[in-house]
């Protein structure tokens, strides 16, 4: 995180004391930041009208950015842009700062923007202003500091919810400072060469220190194909100049390389940062470097602490079942939760790592004052809690998750400056390596554009799980969680989300006519009342500044501005009419039917628009877009309240976050960096029309802020224009050549492959059998069909599938059943089954129903769970399920029959059996395996 607001600071202070009208609008910061902006233009566009601006600081270098054939100094000024003006990246924003600096008197103002030409004039206030704008377009902000205030001995208490707990800090407790990151940039890294030869020889030095993992065999089966002079070559050398993608398909030997690689590059004194799909990866792999004798610690942050330690003592729990008690698994020194404060305070209690005191402790003396000063805990060098954060800045190899580089802030205990790991390895690392490089781009276009399914049928959809979660909580412990004032203001705009999510669903079932138009696009409340209020005026042609010159335009969008902050609750310094607007939205709410609301809703329109002319058909038209804008606007408003006060009342509730990306923003640290979204910046609702399984549609509510993919592709020379050089980086993926693929398509060219021996591929294709064989529904003498049918009858369509497939066979029922005679027809040491179906709720439903039809199969049949599920809350599991990190190890069990979600092991995972072999023979589909796409 840049300082951003220290550059205009004395500036500003002058331009507020110099300022000497009424009106009180007037921002000192925002008249710099506009005007640097203004200074920017001269310097990087001078040709160019000043609303090109907001084209230059999204980052793009389209075609026009590059005729201007800019210097390294200009291209380092917009570097600095970037950084310092990040609220001007689209049109609208920039369009608005315009036209406020227009307005301000000439006086305050460094610019003329007549005509759309930019001139400078002279002003008696501040003149020296433009030597700042320059000087500052030269200097790359610096990192914001965070200074920490280390406790002392004596007496401390730190807030423990609605009360506080005494500690006593002794003086033996104060420790030394802990060493910090080396924050300089390092100079241009060489490109990177080894080779194969080399690599070899570090395998067998890995295989001497790990028997039994065959790394230089895995190795030696690999052949390596490099571009070169316009054609696939094989190269005894690998070879990496900035970024290179390499391909190669499932057990190609991808993992090998990247572990061989990895060690080779940490034994030549490089710093290397692998990047793995999933927090049990991270944390196995990590291991494994530490068994090597390597210096290498994962990079994971301490939101989820408890979650990865319970992960990895599932892990633990199935690598050593007899010793339970005794964890084994090197990771575990990674994942301390034992707070050492807390265990000594007068009162302690069970925290989760997200409340521990760590820099937030206060002095007794000092509690009943009106700003509490906060004091970190003086252990810290020493806490279990923070091994992680301590020993990283002397690691050799970082291990992470994409997330965890994106997410994770270095300590304000190990470095006074704000950045995070994201940005780090871009001064620290000598060698990046990315797995499943296509899952990784995903995964960051999610963190940048993330979307949640709101309601719909079944139990996922996001408002489904919250109201029975809730529910579940009230009927469990009744209203005592009411007692906290957080909870009560929370949970009333839970309630008022979800009626007016009913609601909603009311409009587009009852209404389908009137609101055919608005479901074919996304929208919010802001574009639907936008676009009724364009349509009554009649100005819906217009552009966007012609609109802004109509008054009644403007005076409605702005009242309707201020609603959509808080479009339930009553404030005293609103105006009449956005009182009113609230006063409809609590009788939409609450009226049991539409007709009681409509004639209120037209009632108020004609007195809003007295000039407008239109039969009762249009006017009616008009008021269910009116009720549609308001009510949209209170579940927008309802997810985001529920969102943002999530953590204060995850823990009285004992709320799960449910995986949903819509809890975690992006960080704004890289705005400077990742562009905005072509079509700019959106937080908006779409709406899929009811089908025949899904008869009432989906809502589905998204935010795009960025292009996530950009930090990937790019992630060689992000912060290159600001002088700072970037790493090598290797992508490796088997799918990540695929042609019009919008999710799996890296568009980088591809830049080697990595082959399987060719006798391997050959036993594919001449072993592997592909067969279509529906199951016929007797009674309806009709295929049965899981795929495209309702959340009940998927259940039974299943069902009859799987009583085909399991029930003794022959004429008197005593074969083997269809399951037990294909697992019999496999090879020795293959003969195991994967049932593929649509979720992991499935995954589980179909191993019970196989439980339940063949008892005599109880502990042979395994279904796959998320990383983070624990079916009985316990380290232990249940003996019935493996965590998707886990799925290798199928071939360990006694288990035949894997039940799996199909997006779970698409990426393809490697179950081997102890030949070496594919421990899986035979992989059954009971759904479809291509999506039906959403329209």
């Amino acid at each position: 995180m840049r300082n951003i607001g220290e550059w205009h600071s004395e500036l500003s202070r002058i331009l507020k004391k110099s300022w000497n009208e009424e009106t009180p609008s007037f921002s000192a910061r925002r008249l710099c930041e506009i005007e640097l902006g203004l200074t920017a233009c001269e310097v990087l566009a001078p040709a160019q009208p000043v609303d090109a601006l907001w084209v230059l600081l999204t980052g793009y270098t389209l075609q026009a950015v590059r005729q201007l054939n800019w210097k390294p100094e200009q291209r380092y000024a917009l570097a600095v842009a970037r950084h310092l003006l990040p609220y001007f990246r689209g049109p609208y924003a920039w369009d608005e700062a315009m036209r406020w600096y227009q307005q301000l008197p000439k006086y305050i103002r460094g610019y003329d923007l007549s005509n759309g030409a930019l001139q400078r004039h002279d002003t008696s206030v501040a003149p020296w202003r433009f030597d700042l704008y320059h000087a500052t377009l030269q200097k790359s902000p610096p990192l914001q500091k965070r200074p920490v205030r280390w406790a002392k001995a004596g007496n401390y208490a730190f807030r423990n919810g609605q009360r506080y707990q005494d500690v006593t800090i002794p003086s033996h407790w104060v420790k030394p400072l802990p060493q910090g990151h080396n924050l300089t940039p390092k100079p241009k890294r060489k490109s990177l060469k080894v080779k194969w030869e080399q690599l070899l020889e570090t395998a067998g030095q890995m295989d001497k220190l790990m028997p039994g993992n065959d790394f230089w065999k895995r190795l030696d089966r690999i052949k390596l194909t490099l571009w070169e002079h316009g054609e696939m070559r094989v190269s005894p050398t690998l070879g990496i100049d900035g970024l290179l993608h390499l391909a190669g398909m499932v057990s190609s030997g991808k993992s090998t390389l990247m572990q061989v690689l990895t060690v080779w590059a940490a034994q030549n004194g490089l710093h290397v940062t692998v990047v793995l799909g999933d927090v049990v990866n991270v944390l196995e792999w990590n291991a494994l470097f530490v068994a090597i004798g390597l210096n290498a610690v994962p990079v994971i942050g301490g939101y989820n602490r408890t979650l990865h330690l319970n992960r990895l003592h599932r892990v633990e729990s199935q690598q050593n079942p007899d010793v339970p008690l005794k964890p084994q698994h090197a990771s575990f020194q990674w994942l301390g939760t034992v707070c050492a404060v807390n265990g000594t305070s007068t009162r302690p209690t069970l925290l989760d790592p997200r409340q521990f005191p760590c820099n937030r402790l206060e002095k007794t003396a000092q509690l009943d004052d009106d700003t509490p000063e906060y004091y970190a805990c003086p252990i810290y060098n020493i806490c279990g809690v923070h091994k992680t954060q301590r020993d990283l800045p002397e690691a050799q190899i970082w291990v992470a998750t994409p997330a965890s580089l994106l997410y994770t802030r270095v300590a304000a205990q190990i470095n006074e400056e704000s950045l995070r790991f994201g940005e780090l390895v871009s001064r620290r690392s000598d060698l990046i390596l990315v797995d499943e490089a296509d899952r990784v781009q995903t995964q960051l276009d999610t963190v940048f554009s993330p979307s949640e399914i709101l309601a719909g049928t079944g139990v996922d959809p996001w408002l489904n799980q919250l109201s029975s979660a809730v529910e579940e909580q009230i009927r469990r412990r009744g209203r005592e969680t009411l007692i906290t004032r957080d909870v009560e203001a929370w949970m009333s705009v839970q309630r008022s989300t979800q009626m007016a999510a009913d609601k909603l669903y009311v409009l587009l079932l009852q209404r389908k006519t009137e609101l055919a138009r608005l479901q074919q696009d996304y929208f919010t409340g802001w574009t639907v009342w936008e676009a009724l209020v364009s349509e009554i005026l009649g100005i819906a042609d217009w552009s966007v500044s012609q609109k802004n010159t109509d008054e009644t335009y403007t005076k409605l969008m702005g009242v309707f501005n201020r609603f959509v902050r808080n479009p339930v609750d009553s404030r005293s310094d609103d105006d009449a009419f956005t009182e009113r607007l609230r006063d409809i939205v609590r009788a939409l709410l609450t009226e049991p039917s539409l007709s009681e609301t409509d004639r209120q809703l037209q009632t108020e329109l004609r007195e809003v628009f007295p000039q407008a002319v239109a039969d009762d058909k249009k006017w009616s038209r008009w008021a269910t877009h009116f009720a549609f804008a308001l009510v949209v606007s209170v579940v927008s408003w309802g997810s985001t309240i529920s969102l943002k006060n999530w953590e204060q009342v995850k823990i009285p509730l004992e709320l799960k976050d449910n995986n949903t990306a819509l809890f975690y923003n992006p960080p704004q640290d890289y705005d400077a960096v990742i562009p905005p979204a072509p079509m700019g910046n959106v937080l908006a609702f779409q709406y899929f029309t009811g089908t025949e399984s899904e008869k009432a549609g989906i809502l589905r509510f998204f935010r795009i802020s960025g292009v996530g993919r950009w930090w990937l592709l790019n992630l060689h020379r992000l912060f290159e224009a600001e002088g700072i050089s970037g790493p090598n980086v290797l992508l490796l993926s088997g799918t990540s050549w695929a042609g019009t693929s919008p999710l799996y398509h890296i568009q980088y060219p591809i830049g080697g492959i990595l082959h399987a021996p060719q006798q391997e591929l050959d036993a594919i294709q001449k072993n592997s059998r592909f067969r279509y064989t529906p199951v016929v529904d007797e009674k309806l003498n009709r295929p049965i069909s899981v795929s495209g049918t309702s959340y009940a009858n998927r259940h039974d369509a299943l069902q009859k599938i799987l009583v085909h497939y399991t029930q003794p066979t022959g004429p008197s029922r005593t074969e083997p059943s269809r399951f037990e005679q294909e697992r019999d027809s496999l090879p020795v040491g293959r003969q195991r089954l994967i049932l593929l179906v649509g979720s992991y709720g499935e995954a589980e439903a179909v191993r019970i129903m196989l439980e339940q039809m063949r008892p005599d199969w109880r502990g042979k049949v395994f279904n796959l769970v998320r990383d983070d599920d624990s079916p009985i809350d316990s380290w232990m599991g249940s003996e019935a399920t493996l965590q998707r990190g886990q799925v290798n190890r199928f071939a360990e069990t006694d288990g035949w029959i894997l039940t799996a979600p199909l997006l779970a092991i698409e990426r393809g995972h490697n179950i081997l059996n102890e030949n070496k072999q594919a421990a899986i023979g035979a992989a059954y589909f009971l759904v479809r395996p291509i999506h039906v796409p959403m329209t």
